[in-house]
């Protein structure tokens, strides 16, 4: 495989053109496409949400008969089966293009290589993988979906310098202030659904919307080991844009379910012990729900717990320069004691100021 700077550079404005749907596509991928003559962009797309044109078909529609014996560059490699939409590999081959660069394969395992292979018999070039590293990270949540069954975990956690995340009261109104709390909108109009724990549901009695214009609306998920919350709570008012789901360790009543069902919600009952919900099954239900990305807004127990599991991806703390003391409620106090050496170690993908915090995303090695 003979790759030229060229093919960066075009590949580098497919992924820019993915990127333009960051948190619309769900549970589909971002994914860009660039066509390519003479060493001139002829054409080019993305796709925009489930259920519309892929990039490629996009990009070919736009180029019409120019596409023959041109090159193009997508993002990850073309689908070969029926879903939603028709198989893009067999657009690619009636449309003539003469060379295909991807950046990844498809984890799909209805995919999975078998598109490439479908191009290579039709006698299409292909190359790549090319900014592969770019191409999974901006994917890393479906490439978890696909291979785990579970959606990618976001932990977003408003901390103080002395990594507190509430005084000792238990109040967190408010650590971080401003334009953060703006941030936070932000993250939630890019996620399937935002979790909580029943206690800060119930103490806090937040909306859990995105208010950001035109913003697509998080799902509520509320962790509950009975599922009974009260009927107030501003997530179980009906005629919200998405229902609210409760994931119970135990059976709820047929009088509960009858009630949440008739203002649109629902209670699923994923089992567990010692009264705790069974956190592994919770995250597969949701997985088998289509839901792949969760953006985790609970409290120090249930970040704890997800923790010890393993089950957080991606860290999002928003440190304030403020301290609440030894007595405050920390990150940490739920998580278990480890020596040095085996010290759960992250990797710092971004450090960002707004306004008087800073924001630290981490993500678990990969």
């Amino acid at each position: 495989m003979s790759l030229k700077s060229a093919d960066i550079q075009f590949m580098q404005r497919a992924l820019h053109l993915a990127e333009k749907a960051l948190g619309k596509t769900s549970p589909n991928p971002m994914v860009g496409a660039v066509l390519v003559k003479k060493g001139h962009i002829i054409a080019e797309g993305f796709h925009r949400k489930a259920g519309t044109d892929h990039a490629e078909i996009v990009a070919l529609k736009a180029a019409g008969a120019k596409a023959k014996g041109a090159t193009l560059y997508v993002t990850l490699e073309p689908c070969c089966h029926q879903g939603r939409t028709g198989p893009c590999t067999e657009a690619i081959i009636q449309s003539g293009v003469k060379r295909v660069v991807y950046a990844m394969k498809d984890p799909n395992p209805q995919v999975a290589g078998k598109g490439l292979a479908k191009l290579r018999r039709a006698k299409i070039k292909v190359d790549g993988p090319i900014c592969e590293d770019e191409a999974c990270y901006l994917n890393r949540s479906y490439i978890h979906w696909m291979r785990t069954g579970t959606p990618y975990l976001f932990a977003k956690v408003a901390i103080t310098m002395d990594g507190k995340m509430a005084d000792h009261r238990g109040k967190s109104k408010w650590i971080t202030e401003g334009r953060v709390r703006e941030f936070t909108h932000y993250l939630r109009s890019m996620v399937d659904g935002i979790m909580v724990g029943a206690k800060t549901a119930i103490a806090d009695d937040p909306q859990l919307t995105a208010r950001v214009r035109n913003a697509k609306q998080p799902m509520p998920i509320v962790i509950s080991s009975k599922g009974k919350l009260p009927q107030k709570l501003k997530i179980l008012k009906a005629k919200r844009t998405r229902p609210t789901v409760i994931l119970t360790a135990q059976d709820v009543s047929d009088t509960l379910q009858y009630w949440l069902s008739h203002r649109g919600h629902v209670a699923l009952h994923v089992g567990g012990t010692a009264g705790k919900v069974n956190l592994r099954k919770a995250l597969r239900e949701l997985g088998s729900r289509g839901v792949t990305t969760v953006l985790l807004e609970g409290g120090p127990t249930l970040i704890g717990a997800l923790s010890r599991l393993n089950a957080i991806q991606e860290w999002i703390f928003c440190m304030a320069p403020k301290f609440l003391g030894d007595a405050g409620m920390g990150i940490s106090q739920a998580m278990p004691n480890l020596p040095i050496a085996n010290a759960k170690s992250l990797y710092i993908r971004q450090v960002t100021q707004i306004d008087n915090a800073v924001i630290i995303v981490a993500t678990q090695k990969f």
